[in-house]
């Protein structure tokens, strides 16, 4: 709530209109976040080097419901040429893209040409090649798992809200190959 208390402050500051606490979406989730409670919960040392090519088992890429809104995370392998990291992504089933916190996508060797406008960067998320722009907003900090990447995968997801997993299918082949 502290985060939500603090973006309502900083909108008043600004002369701007003052969200109700139910939209800010993401209130609850930052780096912080991420790289402390999201990435252990996922077995995840957070942005550590991947090596080898993603894999997608047979029962399909596991992930976790975090929080207590249920918010799904995977675990994703990110590479851009030579520089491939794991990190944790929110699946947002409201995102048209996918994006990138900063700190991936310096782990990913972008330096000053980190793209924020409206020129898309090109990585790969475990195993398929997707445009990526730098997560502002409610989501700053938050790698952000969206339907460009869906779609190029033929993602299917399913969740058990009992235990609080869910699974990702893929229905293609990478698009890398």
């Amino acid at each position: 709530m502290l985060m939500v208390q603090n973006y309502v402050a900083l909108a008043e500051n600004e002369g701007g209109a003052t969200p109700a606490p139910e939209d800010v979406c993401a209130a609850d989730m930052d780096e912080d976040v991420l790289r402390i409670m999201v990435a252990k919960q996922l077995g995840l040392t957070y942005l550590q080097p991947a090596v080898g090519p993603p894999e997608w088992p047979a029962g399909g890429l596991q992930g976790t419901l975090w929080g207590y809104q249920n918010r799904p995370f995977y675990k994703l392998q990110v590479a851009r040429g030579a520089s491939s990291v794991w990190a944790p992504f929110f699946s947002d089933s409201r995102a048209s893209q996918c994006f990138l916190n900063e700190s991936t996508f310096r782990a990913l060797g972008f330096t000053d040409n980190i793209p924020t406008g409206p020129n898309p960067g090109s990585v790969d998320i475990h195993g398929f090649r997707v445009h990526v722009w730098l997560a502002r907003g409610h989501l700053e900090g938050v790698n952000v798992l969206g339907a460009s990447f869906k779609q190029a995968a033929g993602a299917k997801e399913t969740a058990d809200f009992s235990n609080g997993t869910l699974s990702m299918q893929c229905l293609f082949r990478s698009n890398l190959t």
